[in-house]
């Protein structure tokens, strides 16, 4: 039987490791948006070397192509040493050293919002527990295998002795799935409605300049349409999402049907910000072994 110092280890180190996923994950992403912007440096030298380029607007070429390289050049620099840096971090929180580099950093990812924001603030918040702080100050010289071991050994017993801490939170999270379907419908609506006037305006200021030829009218008939069957495909999904959140919620509650609840929980990160935001966390607490325990055994036993 695990004792509360032991099992309050285990929580630690699994925060640590989903913390360091995620920033694994964070990076890749990060160096992937900023390899986006490749695209303006391709854009903005051609537009430099294009002689024809600006003779249109009476301005050299080059600079109107220059501010292109600049600012392509400045964003995919920014975003791949970040990237790199990120990357360091889930190493760090892995291996549990530096922990200043690890706060300084999930400081500064707070500043990417959303979903930077909530990945630095549940760090900080991890880092700053007395626990962890002795993980990282801990000179360990246990060799990897025997650390393993008393890991598995910790997760057995937690197994055991489900936290009641956990048995809140498992409540917590089927509140905050009732809520999020309600505020997702809202939302759902909300963009429907502006999508919908941004592009009728959109369309018709452009065709109001163009010819009023009876091909231009059908065609614009025809672009309408698709943007309507669109809007109620979104209406739809989102409508969908918010009841298969209310039933996961349910189930979270009742701690039953275990993989029905991790598939809502993947499926809500595709909406975001906020189905993305819940998916995240319900998903980090599903895969702990102790809350695994409590879906196999019946509430109340």
């Amino acid at each position: 039987m695990a004792d509360d110092r032991e099992i309050q280890a285990l929580k630690d180190d699994q925060d640590l490791r989903y913390l360091s996923i995620f920033y694994y994950i964070f990076g890749a992403l990060t160096a992937i948006f900023g390899s986006l912007f490749i695209i303006h440096i391709i854009i903005g030298a051609f537009l430099m070397l294009s002689p024809e380029a600006g003779k249109s607007q009476g301005v050299p070429s080059p600079l109107i192509g220059l501010p292109f390289v600049i600012i392509g050049s400045i964003v995919v620099i920014s975003g791949w040493a970040f990237a790199i840096v990120q990357a360091m971090t889930g190493k760090y929180l892995k291996e549990r050293k530096n922990h200043i580099f690890c706060m300084i950093v999930s400081a500064i990812e707070c500043m990417m919002f959303p979903f930077g924001t909530v990945l630095g603030v549940f760090t900080i918040i991890t880092l700053n527990r007395a626990s962890v702080k002795e993980l990282f100050n801990r000179d360990l010289k246990v060799s990897a295998d025997s650390s393993n071991a008393g890991i598995n050994n910790m997760q057995e017993a937690a197994v055991e002795r489900p936290l009641v801490d956990e048995v809140y939170y498992v409540n917590l999270l089927s509140l905050f799935h009732y809520i999020v379907a309600a505020l997702i419908t809202v939302q759902v609506s909300i963009n429907a409605v502006m999508f919908n006037v941004m592009a009728r305006g959109m369309f018709e200021e452009f065709f109001t300049a163009g010819t009023k030829d009876a091909e231009v009218q059908q065609f614009m008939e025809f672009i309408m349409n698709i943007q309507r069957v669109f809007i109620g495909l979104f209406i739809a999904a989102g409508i969908i999402l918010a009841i298969l959140l209310i039933l996961g919620g349910y189930f979270l509650k009742k701690r039953k049907n275990y993989n029905f609840c991790f598939v809502i929980a993947i499926l809500s990160c595709l909406f975001m910000p906020l189905g993305t935001i819940l998916g995240v966390f319900t998903i980090i607490f599903l895969t702990r072994k102790t809350v695994k325990a409590m879906f196999e055994v019946k509430p109340g036993t």
